[in-house]
């Protein structure tokens, strides 16, 4: 199995809206598979201040989940609300075995919701609001459970299809190319260099057409090589085993502007930041796509610059 290059520390971007868009863990391929972040579950309490209103806008990718604080929740306690998931049933709040937080940025009490894309189509979910007052989580209050169960496998876009999220469907509608969700739901504040310190070789033209992706990151790893202590984007993709599949691979910059188009431009809460693609330009730069940009056009980057590496893989 390859191993994974880094250990990139995920924190939570929550935006204004409060959309959340969240990711699988790595392992089986089962999207509610991701642990608490850190997050210690003590025994739970439910003082009826939050409640779970509503599931509404299911589809077969994605879901917005509905709560409301009853009491105000002090942003100088950290306070912090959320939901918990699973695809089974819990009468107890410490056997979810996914949930997610944010912090809201002002004293806040009221409604809120939150886009769950990435949802596996024709699958039931179980969920419950959550908040608490510190960020450790304790005492933690939530509402009822609710269900729901998305719809039958559609081709959608943000469907959660071949170990990661689709983002590009081919003419046929049976095929296309899918990413790494984590990369998309958390803000990495940064990322690998394209070429790593210590690296030997030149820099070398590599394609930026839909579909030549995965050429492109064998070339680069031919080239400058698989030792694990020289990080660098390619490598990181290339050595991804994740959600059952080992086929990972740096996108071309068009196969990332797919990405930005048909997820970004769709209000689907994910995170901001700078990506990496396996397409080089003149010397010493490499193409490199702003999600949170207006336009669709990418920066050169130096190669000796960071930034965060979003996976994407073909079925």
């Amino acid at each position: 199995m390859k191993k994974v290059l880094f250990l990139l520390q995920h924190t939570v971007l929550l935006t204004g809206a409060m959309i959340l868009f969240l990711s699988c863990g790595k392992g089986s391929g089962n999207l509610d598979n991701m642990n608490n972040g850190g997050h210690v579950d003590p025994p739970p309490t439910n003082n009826g201040e939050v409640v779970t209103t509503a599931v509404s806008g299911v589809t077969s990718g994605h879901a917005t989940i509905e709560g409301e604080l009853t009491k105000e929740l002090p942003l100088g306690a950290n306070g912090e609300i959320g939901f918990a998931w699973d695809t089974k049933s819990h009468t107890n709040i410490a056997d979810y075995p996914n949930k997610f937080y944010g912090q809201p940025s002002a004293p806040f009490s009221g409604k809120f919701k939150f886009i769950r894309a990435g949802l596996t189509g024709g699958t039931t979910y179980y969920v419950r609001a959550i908040a608490s007052r510190t960020v450790t989580g304790d005492p933690l209050i939530y509402g009822k459970e609710l269900s729901f169960t998305t719809k039958a496998p559609s081709m959608e876009y943000g469907e959660f299809v071949q170990g990661g999220i689709l983002f590009y469907v081919d003419k046929t509608g049976k095929h296309g190319l899918v990413a790494d969700l984590d990369a998309l739901v958390y803000n990495f504040g940064g990322g690998p260099k394209w070429k790593g310190d210590g690296n030997a070789g030149v820099l070398f033209t590599t394609s930026k057409a839909i579909g030549t992706g995965n050429a492109n990151t064998t070339t680069i790893v031919s080239t400058y090589g698989t030792n694990q202590t020289i990080g660098y984007a390619a490598l990181y993709s290339y050595s991804l085993d994740k959600n059952g599949y080992s086929d990972w691979y740096l996108p071309s910059i068009d196969e990332l502007s797919q990405i930005k188009k048909n997820l970004y431009e769709n209000p689907l809460g994910l995170a901001s930041g700078h990506f990496w693609s396996s397409t080089t330009t003149t010397a010493g730069y490499a193409w490199c796509l702003g999600t949170d940009a207006v336009t669709d056009t990418p920066d050169q980057f130096l190669i000796s610059n960071y930034a965060a590496v979003c996976s994407v893989r073909s079925f």
